[in-house]
């Protein structure tokens, strides 16, 4: 049997949705964009801003928060605290944003940033943290938001991974200034690519500025356009607002799928299979410890199992990251730990009770 790491979900209707707006002539940023943006800020209960991908929305929050920032009499490179376990684009946004990204350790039952670690990382040059909800699994959000509002710092959620989830009944990316999310094709909800900004009102408009090169664009065009700060090309298209707005309506039941094959995961798979902590997660991932992680690997490929090494190299174990930064396995050894030693099982809603039987049944044949 063959059983794929992950598969988009599509029906019929995502398809016609997306025929709709071909033949309506508008495929960039318009009518089922704005569409979208309404849906998702009923959702959120905060303002949102389709972008054309996280990394975009990332990039422009990072700077919306440094340009928010007091600035020192005194050269200055402003400091946002995140964490090592993360996609690259995390990083990189914080870079691209004229910021240096420092990282603090993830917490070895959770694998989200440690909160003691964040403190330990501030600095007179730290603005922001950028906790991420990684793999779904909600960062403990009431201890960030309390060290940022002791320390005067902006939080900005990267919630790539997270759509759904939530911590004391309250979702991911509802907490900070803003809340960056993914729609990339293997994602919960996943388009060609888009991302969205959840952002305070305040903020909103500079949002959509932003994602137009910093203008006043409007849709449908309507008198002059001007530009009033340098901003980016980064709106989401229509094609795949159709697709997201599409998929959105059975996101529980997405969620909820995703759950399900989590908790047969962990009744069913032995101790050989060390997971995180992670009762919140809406399980992007199912991630897990095991030793000889390549072998395990090659025994479930063997299978017809597809699954994948998580998080190795970890951020600070990188080579532009060693050579920019000066870290290394030493800088969070946690996240070092896990990183190499972590691999994901396939974890998708359209998964069949015989798939996830079998990764079960292969799992502990593995482990004997």
């Amino acid at each position: 049997m063959d059983v794929p790491f992950t598969k988009i979900w599509l029906t019929e209707e995502d398809k016609q949705e997306v025929l709709r707006v071909l033949d309506s002539g508008y495929l960039t940023y318009g009518p089922k964009t704005k569409e979208l943006e309404k849906v998702l800020r009923k959702y959120f209960g905060k303002p949102v801003v389709m972008t054309s991908s996280c990394t975009a929305a990332l990039t422009m929050a990072f700077a919306k928060a440094i340009s928010k920032a007091p600035r020192p009499m005194r050269p200055w490179t402003p400091e946002i605290i995140t964490t090592p376990l993360t996609y690259v684009a995390t990083a990189h946004s914080i870079i691209e944003a004229r910021a240096k990204p420092v990282f603090a350790d993830v917490d070895p039952t959770t694998w989200c940033i440690d909160v003691d670690s964040i403190v330990s990382k501030i600095t007179d040059d730290t603005v922001a943290i950028a906790p991420v909800h990684w793999g779904g699994n909600p960062c403990e959000m009431d201890r960030i938001m309390a060290i940022a509002e002791e320390h005067n710092l902006m939080v900005i959620e990267d919630c790539a991974q997270s759509i759904g989830a939530k911590w004391e009944n309250r979702l991911t990316g509802t907490f900070g200034m803003a809340g960056c999310f993914s729609f990339y094709p293997t994602k919960q909800i996943g388009a060609t690519d888009a991302g969205c900004i959840v952002c305070d009102p305040e903020d909103e408009e500079w949002y959509r500025m932003a994602i137009h090169a910093g203008s006043n664009k409007k849709i449908p065009h309507e008198g002059k356009t001007d530009v009033f700060f340098r901003g980016w090309k980064a709106n989401c298209n229509d094609i795949d607002s159709a697709l997201i707005l599409s998929q959105f309506k059975r996101l529980d039941k997405n969620l909820a799928a995703r759950m399900a094959i989590a908790r047969m995961y962990d009744k069913e798979l032995p101790s050989y299979y060390q997971s995180q902590s992670a009762p919140n997660s809406t399980r992007y991932l199912y991630p897990v410890i095991v030793p000889d992680r390549d072998e395990v690997i090659r025994k479930f490929k063997e299978a017809g199992i597809s699954v994948i090494a998580q998080g190795d190299p970890v951020l600070t174990e990188m080579t532009y990251y060693r050579k920019e930064y000066g870290t290394d396995e030493t800088t969070c050894p946690v996240a070092s730990r896990i990183g190499a030693s972590t691999l994901s099982l396939p974890v998708f809603p359209e998964m069949s009770m015989e798939q996830v039987g079998y990764v079960i049944k292969i799992a502990c044949e593995i482990a004997r």
